[in-house]
């Protein structure tokens, strides 16, 4: 049995989230949940301080995907092989919870354990990036998770069990740390501070940032905007240094495939560096299909939002 740190504040009952998914979104919108934390702290590879910042701004919510969806589905076969391999513990499903003093910070973890301990599931395609089982080595972003998790719930361990690729099975376990926990509260409280103060995190490279931009500018008026001059600067420089780089690679490229001839795979020290496919691909050709078949084709054209940035072309 392990004392718990402190007794958190209990918002949604699991049936409860379970009954009323827009009750669990809306109170989810008031603070920072678990799963976000890693956005706050710059590790997320889905997501971005900016990001967040306007779906939290704007109560946007993200869309469920494929691979939430069935890392959903698989919750309750993860949740069952763990049981059965820890009949120490006694599970029994979490809900919503709050902490105590720092009330933007919130949880909701996958199994209550008993002895105080959590269990938070996930699944996965590949085991890049997770370490030897049993032990606390799983990527950063999934630790910052937990590590809120455990805070919140003033719990000290919590288990991982993973599922990849459908059918290999592993567990992890993580210590809370004092020192995470206190980096997590410092990165939350500043972002809570910065929604409060109409502040949006600086921009930055992500294909989050760039999808947000996209949904807050959906349109184009056609006005100008004069920039700083070293923006301008950075953008011509950097888009040379692309075209360079995309040459210098293609170059690279055909001495490459120069000494493979017809052999598939090149190799450096036993390692493979590259791949060769030569297969064959079928499209339909929409010009001569509008052209001949006008009316099956206006049938079966669907249309998609381009929203792009492109380099000016000086007038003559």
């Amino acid at each position: 049995m392990t004392t718990a740190l402190h007794q958190p504040e209990l918002v949604l009952s699991h049936d409860e989230i379970r009954r009323d998914r827009e009750r669990w979104l809306a109170a989810r919108a008031a603070g920072i949940g678990a799963s976000e934390i890693a956005a706050v702290l710059g590790i997320s590879p889905y997501d971005s301080p900016f990001s967040l910042y306007w779906r939290k701004k704007l109560n946007t919510v993200t869309e469920m995907n494929e691979a939430m969806e069935w890392g959903l589905r698989h919750e309750a076969t993860i949740a069952s092989k763990f049981a059965e391999n820890h009949p120490e513990y006694v599970t029994s499903p979490a809900g919503l919870w709050r902490h105590p003093q720092h009330r933007w910070m919130l949880a909701t973890p996958d199994l209550h354990l008993s002895g105080g301990e959590l269990a938070q599931i996930k699944t996965t395609r590949s085991w890049d990036g997770w370490g030897t089982p049993g032990t606390d080595q799983i990527p950063a972003y999934y630790a910052a998770q937990v590590q809120q998790e455990m805070t919140v719930m003033g719990a000290r361990r919590c288990w991982v069990p993973v599922l990849c690729g459908g059918n290999s099975y592993r567990e992890y376990l993580v210590e809370w740390n004092p020192a995470d926990a206190a980096l997590i509260t410092e990165a939350g409280e500043a972002f809570m501070r910065r929604l409060a103060d109409d502040n949006p995190p600086d921009l930055d490279g992500t294909a989050a940032t760039t999808t947000a931009l996209k949904q807050l500018h959906p349109t184009v008026v056609d006005e100008v905007v004069t920039i700083p001059q070293h923006l301008a600067d950075q953008y011509a420089t950097r888009r040379a240094l692309l075209d360079d780089a995309k040459a210098q690679l293609a170059e690279v490229e055909n001495q490459i495939r120069g000494l493979l001839g017809n052999a598939k795979t090149a190799v450096c020290d036993g390692q493979k560096v590259a791949q060769r496919s030569v297969y064959d691909t079928s499209r339909i050709d929409t010009r001569r299909l509008k052209a001949e078949q006008p009316d099956t084709y206006a049938a079966y054209a669907t249309t998609s939002t381009v929203n792009k940035l492109t380099p000016a072309k000086e007038s003559k």
